[in-house]
């Protein structure tokens, strides 16, 4: 509710202010449209009564420009509240993310944990895996558990060929000098060449190893693997 009650002084504020200034321009138009009309031939008592209402106006401007920069004043405090209103409801909901905080913080300490000694197995069991086919002899290679789920196969790219244009005379020199057709076209300034297709390698073949995308979780989750039988909080706590 004080958000929307500054929100609410902000629009109030700003449209005293824009009346004021409405107000102070309506008797700043008034004067100035009195003040030429002095400036006329006028007897006596008309340019009399003339000066009366300029000074009347006078006021009246003095006046308007007072409650103008009164009004700009409310107006940038309540701004300023309203700012500070916005502050005080984001600096609220901070402390409460911090609340929120501590008991995320247990939960993710326990999946932590659990994550660690999971991982733990996973790479004994590799470890056990690699002595075994380093002892194997002729039997077939044993491929791990994590390999096998997480691991992206080998892939060859092919050769990539494309073909061009070219000019080339019987002993297969191309031309140094061109000149255009009568279709436009560049042709050989000198006699004797030949247009023919041409191939040629514009990429050549690559291969992408087998691999595991950001490595084993061993490496990947290297921090948790020290939460391994650690303290995750101080002592007395």
């Amino acid at each position: 509710m004080a958000i929307f009650g500054n929100a609410l002084s902000v629009s109030a504020a700003t449209a005293a202010l824009d009346s004021a200034e409405a107000r102070l321009s309506g008797f700043e138009a008034d004067r100035g449209r009195k003040a030429a009309a002095l400036a006329g031939d006028l007897d006596y008592d008309a340019s009399l009564a003339l000066r009366e209402e300029i000074a009347i106006l006078d006021r009246k401007v003095a006046a308007a420009t007072d409650a103008r920069q009164q009004a700009r004043r409310n107006l940038d405090a309540a701004q300023r509240a309203a700012a500070e209103a916005e502050n005080e409801r984001h600096y609220k909901a901070a402390r409460k993310l911090a609340r929120d905080g501590e008991k995320l913080t247990l939960e993710v300490a326990a999946a932590a944990e659990r994550l660690a000694g999971l991982v733990t197995e996973l790479e004994t069991g590799r470890k056990a895996i690699e002595a075994a086919n380093a002892n194997r002899g002729d039997r077939p290679f044993i491929v791990d558990g994590e390999r096998r789920v997480r691991e992206v196969p080998e892939k060859v790219f092919p050769t990539v060929y494309e073909e061009i244009d070219v000019w080339r005379n019987s002993a297969g020199d191309r031309p140094v000098h061109f000149q255009r057709d009568a279709n436009g076209q560049m042709v050989p300034k000198d006699g004797g060449y030949l247009r023919m297709k041409e191939r040629f390698v514009s990429r050549n073949e690559y291969t992408v190893a087998a691999h595991i995308p950001g490595g084993r979780f061993v490496e990947s989750l290297k921090g948790l693997m020290g939460l391994k039988g650690e303290a995750l909080f101080p002592t007395g706590r």
